[in-house]
């Protein structure tokens, strides 16, 4: 793998991350950045000027998370932390609530022996995912896709965490109050 790059580097790739930037690569050049006193001001507000409208969805919300690994909450992203129980394929907790139109970020934990994917799905869609996912059996082409189902009610996913890893999906909040269905 490539070295991670020194502060005055990062500095450097800062002035020239645009919105085509690799999210994974806007986070770690903050974090390495926020970490270094005499970089961190100018970090942070960078930051705060990647969370504005004027950016796509993913990379606001990415900036946000980056913030919020600094200081917990200082986004106003809700963080939920959820883990897999071991051979159940359910999820600990079962139910979070969010707010609504609000950016949220799920951070699966993996403690299971196989991985787990997570699947953020439409009001009133578990069973019929569940079939559909089902059906998909165990073919190239569901392991190619992880066993996520094409379907529009399938709203957002999180690709396969596995064993002892932690994964992360950020979205925003659907505007509609529900009970959105998390799936395995």
């Amino acid at each position: 793998p490539p070295a991670e790059p020194d502060c005055n580097e990062a500095s450097g790739m800062l002035a020239t991350m645009n919105d085509d930037t690799d999210i994974e690569t806007l986070r770690s050049t903050m974090r390495l950045l926020t970490n270094s006193p005499e970089h961190a001001g100018e970090a942070r507000t960078q930051l705060d000027a990647w969370t504005t409208m004027d950016h796509p969805e993913s990379v606001r919300l990415a900036a946000m998370a980056a913030i919020d690994d600094l200081e917990s909450g200082a986004s106003g992203m809700q963080t939920v932390r959820i883990g897999v129980v071991p051979v159940k394929m359910t999820y600990d907790p079962a139910r979070f609530e969010v707010e609504a139109g609000q950016p949220v970020r799920l951070v699966l934990s993996n403690p299971d022996g196989q991985p787990h994917n997570l699947l953020v799905c439409a009001p009133g869609s578990l069973r019929a995912i569940g079939r559909a996912s089902e059906a998909m059996g165990t073919t190239a082409e569901a392991k190619a896709r992880d066993w996520v189902p094409d379907s529009p009610k399938v709203l957002h996913v999180m690709p396969m965490v596995q064993l002892g890893e932690e994964g992360e999906l950020r979205f925003m909040a659907p505007e509609r109050p529900g009970r959105y269905p998390i799936i395995c």
